[in-house]
């Protein structure tokens, strides 16, 4: 027998279907079990997404010729910053707006690489079956991959964090310097004219509670979006 609904029961209806989204939503944006301290976290690898950013992860071309590839090499790794290019090597058009590129603070940010990047890997459609799939295989230089957001980033080292030359990343650089991308997809403090996305919210060279490297010689940062780009 079917039954109408009257005002009263629809409205309560579309309260919990809010409230449930507003739930899903939080969890998503969150990212994290409840009562987490990014700062007090065990470091497990050099780049962690400590809290995601509200968004799917969309899909790029990133180029070959990065970093001197050689066959069956990371020529980027995981976490390393993309921004949109114009003219993609490897792509077959010129202006293709899935193209891509190391960051730098004069593009759009569009977010970090979810794999690593290697030439000479896997197609594409060995990379998307799904029994291959499970096991993470790398992204292939001139081919498609996937880059993600992230609200709160920690990593160390210095593929992620430049830590020499122009805007490098000091052991003594404060809590809320102001940071952007230095071309190679690497964190560094923004310079005039950069399009500034994050900020500095950790820093294991200064006193007190920071976040611990991973590697005791490396500095390791926590960075904060501010902006998405």
């Amino acid at each position: 027998m079917r039954t109408n609904k009257g005002p009263s029961d629809l409205a309560k209806m579309v309260r919990e279907a809010l409230a449930l989204a507003s739930a899903i939503v939080a969890e998503y944006r969150a990212g994290l079990p409840e009562g987490f301290d990014p700062q007090n976290a065990t470091a497990t690898t050099l780049f962690e997404i400590r809290r995601r950013h509200l968004g799917d992860p969309i899909s790029v071309i990133f180029p070959s010729g990065y970093i001197s590839p050689g066959t069956g090499a990371v020529i980027a790794p995981r976490g390393i910053a993309l921004m949109g290019a114009g003219s993609v090597q490897g792509s077959g058009e010129v202006g293709d707006i899935n193209g891509a590129q190391l960051a730098s603070g004069q593009g759009a940010f569009l977010g970090f690489l979810t794999r690593d990047v290697v030439d000479g890997g896997p197609t594409l459609f060995e990379v998307d079956i799904p029994a291959t799939y499970v096991l993470g295989l790398p992204f292939t230089a001139g081919l498609e991959c996937a880059v993600e957001k992230a609200e709160l980033v920690e990593c160390e080292g210095a593929q992620y964090v430049c830590t020499s030359g122009t805007g490098y990343i000091s052991p003594s650089a404060p809590i809320g310097t102001k940071l952007s991308f230095d071309g190679q997809g690497r964190f560094y403090c923004a310079q005039s004219g950069d399009n500034v996305y994050y900020a500095l919210r950790g820093n294991s060279g200064l006193p007190g509670n920071q976040p611990v490297p991973l590697v005791s010689t490396n500095l390791r940062i926590l960075a904060e979006m501010i902006a998405a780009g």
